[in-house]
């Protein structure tokens, strides 16, 4: 469990858990959403 404020758990997740969950959370940017689904591929990509 992350001790921290909601902004900064949200904005600096410390935990593995919490960085998926925060990262899986749909973004109602377009543009945005594909920037980071294109992140995600390269980092899975390259094993990071």
């Amino acid at each position: 469990m992350e001790e921290e404020t909601s902004v900064d758990v949200c904005v600096r997740p410390r935990h593995e858990y919490t960085r998926r969950l925060v990262a899986a959370a749909p973004v109602p940017d377009p543009d945005l959403q594909r920037r980071r689904r294109e992140q995600r591929s390269l980092q899975l990509s390259s094993g990071s």
